[in-house]
């Protein structure tokens, strides 16, 4: 934030002298924190993902499942390395949308109602990285979610 507000205040006609002594909230611009994203649908990041929440919630009170939680857990897909030239690379994360406990199991749960290219690759790569887990992506197709894949 602290790049952007400066840039605004330059483009405004604000020395240097002035910008440094300007402040959010009494703090000094470079300390501000930015404003935190306001989500539109709570917690979560979609509708599909919070209609998908209350679907979990409904097969717990049911004794289908035992337990779910929203995005409880990071799996690292790849190892951090270099490449030909040396330059660094990052390894590659995925977040699966819901952790479902079942009796005996445990599955991850990704929920798409678009479903691009690099997420169904991050989603496949982690269901054959952990075989020790159950995975499964869910649409909403027709009124329900529908399992694709």
């Amino acid at each position: 934030m602290a790049r952007s507000v400066t840039h605004q205040l330059r483009q405004m006609g604000f020395d240097d002298d002035a910008i440094a002594s300007a402040t959010v909230d009494g703090r000094p611009i470079s300390e501000a924190e930015p404003p935190k994203q306001q989500r539109k649908y709570g917690r979560y990041k979609s509708k599909w993902e919070r209609l998908y929440a209350v679907e979990l919630e409904d097969a717990k009170r049911e004794e289908i499942i035992l337990a779910w939680d929203y995005e409880p857990i990071r799996l690292r897909l790849t190892e951090p390395g270099r490449d030909a030239e040396g330059k660094a690379i990052r390894p590659i994360f995925y977040t699966p949308d819901f952790a479902v406990w079942l009796p005996g199991k445990l599955r991850f749960v990704e929920v798409k109602g678009h479903r691009r290219t690099k997420d169904v690759n991050r989603y496949k790569l982690a269901r054959d990285r952990f075989p020790q887990f159950e995975f499964q992506m869910v649409a909403f197709q027709k009124g329900r979610f529908e399992v694709v894949m």
